[in-house]
Formats: C-alpha cells, structure tokens, sequence
C-alpha cells in the first residue's frame, strides 16, 4: 500500500472543495488505518494535527504506536542501535505524539471517540505488508494473534482510563497548571542558557512570580 507524503497529503486536503471539509477527508485516510504501518500512521496523524483535527490525530497516533509495539514482536528488526526503529519511533512519538497527547488529554469528547475506535482496530498484515524496517523471520499466523490480541487489549483499556480522566474537570485544571508551570521553567532554563549562567535578580523576580500565581491558582 502507498501513502501519501505530508507535504503530498496537505496538498490533497487544500485542492478540495470547501464542502468536503479536512476532518472529513482525514476520516476517510483514518478508514484505512488497519493496512499503514506504523511510521505511515504517525505521518498522517501529523498531517490531521496540522489542520486541527484533534479525533483524528489522536486515533491515528495511538494506532501508530499500538501498530509499532505489535510490528517490532511480529517482525523482530534487524537493526540494533542507531539502525534500530526505535530512533525514529521515539522520535516521533517525542514530537508527533506529545503535540497530539497534549490536545487530546483536553478534549472529552475526542478522547472518548478515540478510544472507542481503537478498540474496533485491528491491524492487518496482508500481502506485501512492510513494517518500515528490514526483519529477521515474522511469527506465524497464531503467534501473530496472540500478540495483537495482548497488545491491543493492554493500549485500550489505557486509552479507555485516559478518556475517562479528560471527562474529569479537576483533572484537567489541575493537568493545565502542571503543563503552564513547566513551560515558565523552559522558559526559565532557556533564559538563564542565553545569559551564560549569569543569575539577575529581575530574571528570577520574573519567575517566581509567574510561578506563585500558577500556584494560587493550583
């Protein structure tokens, strides 16, 4: 199976008719989850992350990564270090996944929809199918089942948890506040780098008081 580039994919979504709608084509790329492996899968998450549809994104995100933990025990890689899949799947998920993470963990709605259609998912690995990476020897047919079925079973019932907390209000204030402090830390960090090390009081008046008031409000 074929997918489109990024750039390919965008291009496609932009040329439609206003009618059509992004989230519309997105679900109909998502339709196909079950054949992508699973850098293909993160790909088009990013894509439906770039034009803001936050179900989508989510579902084929935590399809990539379900698909990568089944593929990498069903076609054990050959490379090892840095030929290893791990580099780009951690990769990915460090950027592509934490960015969708983020919104999802926001939105109730998206993330109980996620988890839904991740428990009607299924991946498939028909003729020609190819992980993305060079293999040894793939399991056999029942080997295969029983590691889709373990895998699958352990990434629903933590997306259903995951749902369930978006849905609960205090949670998610609270998940906010913890995401604002470390961004006033980074930023904290950032400044002290670019200053050489040099502490100034107004740099550490700054942050501290941004600091407090995301406290109060904790």
């Amino acid at each position: 199976m074929r997918i489109l580039s990024c750039t390919s994919m965008l291009l496609f979504v932009i040329a439609l008719p206003a009618e059509v709608g992004c989230s519309r084509v997105m679900r109909g790329v998502a339709n196909n989850a079950h054949q992508m492996n699973t850098f293909q899968l993160m790909e088009t998450a990013a894509v439906a992350h770039g034009i803001g549809s936050v179900e989508e994104a989510g579902f084929l995100m935590l399809a990539g990564q379900v698909r990568y933990q089944i593929d990498k025990l069903v076609f054990p890689p050959v490379g090892r270090g840095g030929n290893s899949p791990d580099v780009l799947n951690a990769a990915l998920s460090a950027t592509v996944g934490q960015a969708i993470a983020s919104n999802l963990q926001y939105d109730p709605v998206a993330a109980t929809n996620v988890a839904a259609r991740l428990a009607t998912w299924s991946p498939e690995f028909g003729s020609g199918y190819d992980p993305g990476w060079e293999y040894t020897k793939k399991l056999g047919d029942q080997e295969t089942k029983a590691v889709v079925f373990r895998v699958l079973k352990s990434a629903v019932a933590n997306a259903q948890d995951k749902a369930k907390l978006a849905q609960n209000a205090e949670y998610v204030k609270l998940s906010k506040i913890v995401k604002e402090k470390d961004a006033v830390q980074n930023e904290y960090m950032k400044a002290m780098n670019r200053a050489a090390g040099r502490h100034s009081k107004e740099l550490q008046e700054k942050y501290d008081a941004e600091f407090d008031r995301l406290t109060l409000i904790d």
